[in-house]
């Protein structure tokens, strides 16, 4: 056995874990103090718990103990076969005195020891989250991901939530709802309320703004209405790597309730291929789509006015100029023509298709007129643009004229547009 000075631990090097009694595991730790202090028979146990805590077969332990002689110098430790850890020292059974375990949803196992710093409780948080036989200190952040003093208030479960209670400048201990990041091992301060797969904050208009999405799906309708509240903003980063991130998702459709998509809002959806824009909203924000590396095929109405700087960078939060090789489905002349023209950050062209004239289709349907682009030809040098219109418009127009924005023959119905087949695509070639 070794003594890790750094670490305060107690391992053994290159052994695999061996099955101990639980009597057996309270005597190593009791010689392992022993030996770590120069002391014979001086510690005592006041608080064990033990079992397969890690949920990996291997029966570990969670001890409070204290100075034998003087009641004092109170001590956190986590002990395995393999390893003693210190996890918290303090002077005097005021400053720890208790400790709970408690697993997460991903069954992440989390112990916290209490004490009193200031005559405030304080709270000494530790996780098991990867592979290995030991524990890491965590944090618990405000929802503006800035660390907290956890000599500043109590965590707690209570029930299948757990919580935070959190002293004020005034000396007022105010109670929050904690959620874990299981992407990055830490807690955070959350006013938001889960409902289904999506968490929400309420806005001052009664409407909500979605901050997360915790679900599965391949394809995402985003509801237009939650708990009978309008959905009126898709808030920052709700697929970044601070929430996890997501793999599932190859197809995402925004209701016209939504006004505003923030900034990175969808950043980071890896498998995300298409995204559908209801009419109505009006911003997409700065890197909404960046690190969708994957994302062939956007549809933008006239309604969007604003499309934030790198909303189609390569990167996660980069000015990178390497862009995504998306196509912009638009309006002519709407801020997303002129967007995909390079009216942009970087003055980057996007290859686009133009819709005028065609209501935003249904994305599900098998007959819209957002056609692969990859089908059309497109012009032979930066910035020319070619025209194709099928069969079934010339047999359809008679000897009507065709309208020269669309291709599609005048007094053609948005119906016949859709049944027929008329499909006019525009693409615009990339420097």
């Amino acid at each position: 056995m070794e003594y890790d000075k750094e670490g305060h631990r107690f391992y053994i090097p290159d052994s695999s874990s061996s099955e101990y009694t639980e009597e057996e595991l309270k005597a190593k730790l009791l010689s392992d103090l022993d030996s770590a202090y120069g002391t014979e028979d001086g510690w005592v146990i006041k608080k064990w718990i033990y079992g397969d805590l890690f949920q990996n077969e291997n029966k570990v332990a969670i001890a409070l103990v204290a100075d034998k002689e003087t009641d004092n110098r109170y001590m956190g430790y986590f002990v395995s076969a393999t390893n003693t850890q210190l996890l918290v020292d303090e002077k005097s059974k005021e400053q720890l005195n208790d400790f709970d375990t408690f697993y997460t949803d991903n069954s992440v196992f989390v112990t916290c020891f209490y004490g009193k710093t200031n005559n405030h409780d304080s709270s000494y948080l530790f996780i098991k989250k990867y592979d290995g036989d030991s524990m890491t200190k965590t944090v618990v952040y405000d929802t503006k991901v800035n660390e907290i003093s956890l000599e500043e208030g109590k965590f707690t479960k209570e029930g299948d939530d757990f919580y935070w209670y959190w002293y004020s400048s005034d000396g007022s201990c105010n109670k929050y709802n904690v959620r874990f990041n299981d992407a990055l091992g830490y807690f955070w301060i959350s006013d938001e309320k889960p409902v289904n797969d999506y968490t929400y904050t309420e806005n001052e208009d009664g409407t909500v703004t979605i901050t997360s999405y915790t679900g599965d799906a391949e394809e995402l309708v985003i509801p237009g209405e939650i708990d009978g509240k309008t959905v009126s903003a898709i808030g920052s980063g709700i697929f970044s790597p601070l929430n996890g991130g997501n793999k599932t998702i190859k197809k995402i459709t925004v209701p016209a309730s939504v006004k505003t998509i923030g900034e990175e809002a969808f950043a980071c959806a890896d498998a995300l291929e298409e995204v559908y824009i209801e009419d109505g909203v009006t911003e997409i924000g700065n890197s909404a789509f960046a690190s969708c590396i994957n994302l062939k095929k956007i549809t933008i109405p006239k309604s969007v006015t604003k499309i934030g700087d790198y909303a189609f960078s390569y990167a996660y939060r980069s000015d990178s100029s390497a862009f995504i090789d998306v196509t912009i489905y638009c309006y002519k002349d709407s801020t997303a023509h002129k967007y995909a023209l390079g009216e942009n950050a970087l003055n980057h062209e996007f290859a686009y298709v133009l819709l005028d004239e065609v209501s935003n289709p249904d994305p599900s349907s098998d007959s819209t007129v957002s056609a692969d682009p990859s089908s059309t030809e497109s012009g032979a040098s930066s910035g020319s643009t070619s025209t194709s219109t099928s069969s079934a418009a010339a047999s359809s127009s008679g000897d009507k004229t065709s309208n020269p924005a669309t291709g599609v023959a005048a007094g053609v119905s948005i119906a016949a547009v859709l049944a027929g087949g008329i499909i006019m695509v525009t693409k615009k070639t990339k420097k």
